[in-house]
């Protein structure tokens, strides 16, 4: 990596206070007793890190040990370099590996290391500058992976900012720290470093909508209309017939907030094109206000506590349910807004009203090991293959070749068993 920069000169420390008089009387006491201190740049090419107590006066760095002296006299007297000294170092050496006043690993800032010695090491391993020159967006992203955070939970008291770096994981908002983490799981794993706040200033915004496919249909009843609702809210309105497989754009929401909660019911036929009478099904729900998704049997009015699958989404964060086998025909899908299994009002058309559902169907339901299979020495397109031992030790090395397909990889491994 090459970077054209200035070395850097310290200019942002503090600037040297002159010593105020109590160091002159000090000195003239020690002058007195004859235990006249050294020079300051004797004192300040110690050894010890600026940033922890130790017995002996001064420090490892110069500027930051001058600093330090000149605002408490004491830390290069004989006293040693006690806790204020350390104190006094974290407030004012700027640009000292460790020191808080050098800025969040996790964080870009004009000065060269940050508030983590031992994070400082790891990334200017990888990369130089960051301790030399200037702690920058790069430093920043390297520390995101070579300076592991604290774990944290969402909206838990004490949590960071979802808009700024910091090294625990997870942040103070909960719905915005859940969609974050939804994304990318080393957010409330790890720190909370700065790819986790682009991605907080990416989906935590109200204003967010799902993302589309090409060839995606959409709601026919319009945002504040109340006729895709069967019984649950509005009764006497009639589920809407959608496709195993296409994305469906739809809003929930009224046209004056405080009203009723807008539920939407669709109608989705369950194919079974292999014939063993099932099909396994999964639902992908994706919404802007909180709200939740529920495959349901066909039944009037069929209670969600009958629901055989539910998924959540906000912040149009994308989220799959479990899937399942179930028997190959005609279901039930229900959007409403809120918590599973409530049904939750308050969503205005106007803001915050879109979601995305797609109903996914494979046909993977049957044993894949069994005698009517495929031979494990040849690739094809179906599952599983007929020696169930050898097929049941190749899938605990590749689960693909028993959900999915019995491929060439899955002969290799059959071929070395």
């Amino acid at each position: 990596m090459h970077r054209r920069a200035e070395p850097r000169t310290f200019s942002t420390m503090r600037p040297k206070r002159q010593r105020p008089c109590v160091l002159c009387g000090a000195s003239l006491l020690l002058a007195t007793l004859g235990l006249v201190p050294p020079a300051s740049g004797q004192i300040c090419n110690n050894i010890a890190s600026c940033v922890e107590v130790h017995p002996t006066p001064g420090c490892n760095s110069l500027e930051c040990c001058e600093t330090v002296c000149s605002v408490d006299p004491t830390c290069c007297g004989l006293g040693g370099w006690d806790g204020a000294c350390v104190l006094a170092a974290n407030q004012f050496c700027a640009g000292y590996p460790g020191a808080a006043a050098s800025g969040s690993c996790y964080a870009p800032h004009a000065t060269p290391n940050c508030d983590s010695a031992a994070c400082c090491a790891a990334v200017c391993a990888f990369d130089p500058f960051c301790c030399s020159v200037r702690w920058d967006f790069t430093c920043a992203q390297i520390a995101g992976f070579a300076c592991p955070g604290t774990p944290g939970q969402c909206g838990s008291p004490g949590a960071g900012s979802c808009y700024s770096p910091h090294s625990t994981g997870a942040c103070d908002e909960l719905s915005c720290c859940n969609a974050v983490c939804a994304i990318d799981p080393s957010c409330c794993a790890s720190a909370w470093d700065s790819i986790c706040v682009i991605i907080a200033e990416e989906v935590c915004t109200v204003a967010c909508k799902p993302i589309i496919d090409p060839g995606a249909d959409e709601e026919i009843e319009l945002c504040g209309d109340r006729s895709n609702d069967p019984c649950y809210v509005a009764p006497g309105g009639s589920a809407e017939t959608i496709l195993v497989g296409v994305q469906l754009i739809g809003t929930l929401g009224t046209s004056a907030p405080s009203g009723p909660a807008d539920v939407d019911a669709y109608l989705v036929q369950l194919p079974d094109s292999d014939g063993d009478g099932l099909a396994k099904v999964s639902l992908t729900f994706s919404s802007s206000p909180n709200a939740w998704a529920a495959l349901l049997p066909v039944q009037p009015c069929a209670p969600m506590s009958s629901a055989l699958l539910e998924v959540s989404s906000e912040l149009c964060v994308d989220a799959e349910s479990f899937s399942q086998c179930v028997p190959a025909g005609q279901y039930l899908v229900v959007v409403s807004g809120g918590e599973f299994p409530q049904f939750g009002g308050g969503i205005d058309c106007n803001f915050r009203s879109t979601y995305s559902i797609t109903v996914n169907v494979s046909q993977s339901c049957g044993d894949p090991c069994s005698p009517s299979a495929g031979s494990c020495f040849a690739a094809r397109p179906g599952r599983g293959c007929s020696d169930v031992a050898c097929c049941a030790s190749v899938c605990a090395a590749d689960i693909f070749c028993c959900d999915e397909g019995w491929d060439a990889s899955c002969v290799a491994i059959a071929g070395n068993l």
